[in-house]
């Protein structure tokens, strides 16, 4: 039996502090084909592997939840951060009157890679969630219920039927 193609699901670093996005990648190993004179003892798979798709989202700040999931059907989640830019170099507790200080909060995201259930082949961002409590720190994603839970800071579990 030969395997399936191998999917990953990569968040893209990068070395510039500045940058103001993100990119999701999915990479693809794709299984070599036996033919019938080869015994083969499982599945191998082809290298390099060939990136399939790509999302780029904007938000620098800090990854307090590094935590990403793919599922089965090619749909995948994870936390964006808060967009910390938003407020500048203003500090709520230095000044002497108050300034109103822009709030960003962190985002759970949705979206649906190409797959079982994104055939047309374009990734996209499919659906979005603000958190505007404490910070999430791990999530965990079972795809077939539709079902996230997400951890925070101060011990509590959020759970969210997508």
């Amino acid at each position: 039996m030969n395997g399936q193609p191998l999917l990953i699901l990569v968040r893209k670093k990068d070395d510039d502090p500045w940058t103001s996005t993100f990119k999701f990648q999915l990479w693809t190993l794709s299984p070599i084909i036996a033919s019938d004179d080869t015994i083969v003892d499982g599945p191998h798979y082809d290298f390099p592997p060939s990136m399939t798709a790509e999302i780029v989202t904007p938000r620098p700040g800090a990854l307090r939840c590094n935590d990403m999931v793919l599922g089965p059907y090619g749909t995948a989640v994870w936390v964006q951060p808060g967009d910390y830019s938003a407020a500048g170099l203003i500090s709520l507790n230095v000044h002497l009157q108050h300034i109103p200080v822009p709030q960003s909060h962190q985002t759970l995201v949705a979206a649906a890679f190409p797959g079982l259930l994104n055939s047309k082949g374009e990734p996209g961002i499919k659906s979005s969630w603000k958190n505007h409590g404490e910070n999430w720190t791990c999530l965990d994603y079972d795809e077939e219920r539709g079902c996230v839970a997400l951890g925070s800071t101060v011990g509590t579990v959020t759970i969210l039927d997508i």
